[in-house]
């Protein structure tokens, strides 16, 4: 009888951890709020533009004076950017405050880039 019960509480504190996982993704994705346009730090030139709900769709890159685009997608903590050649490159993915993203990986070294503002304010729900 004590074992059930033992299995039972540990399928609890599964339940609930888990539970509590996929809060703190869904919190941590809203605070990102990747969709939108982003400047390479002091480099207008260097944009990302990310296309699609907070974890996945399609992105425009222009890097260098090269354009590049495809799909993207977080997995984990990592921003995940497939090319339209099918070639995949993962990025370690910081939040450093809002409008403020860090990506460490191929080709963006420990780049920062800052949310381009824009003229349109999300709305919250009232409670």
């Amino acid at each position: 009888m004590s074992l059930i019960v033992a299995a039972g509480v540990i399928v609890l504190i599964l339940i609930v951890w888990v539970g509590r996982t996929r809060s703190a993704r869904k919190n941590w994705l809203s605070e990102i709020n990747l969709p939108g346009t982003w400047e390479l730090n002091d480099n207008a030139q260097n944009t990302l533009e990310f296309i699609g709900s907070q974890s996945s769709g399609n992105y425009l890159a222009t890097f260098n004076n090269q354009l590049e685009s495809g799909r993207w997608l977080i997995s984990g903590s990592d921003l995940v950017m497939i090319a339209k050649d099918d070639v995949e490159k993962r990025y370690e993915l910081r939040l450093f405050e809002l409008g403020k993203i860090g990506i460490n990986g191929p080709d963006r070294d420990r780049h920062i880039y800052n949310k381009q503002a824009t003229n349109v304010i999300p709305m919250q729900p009232t409670a």
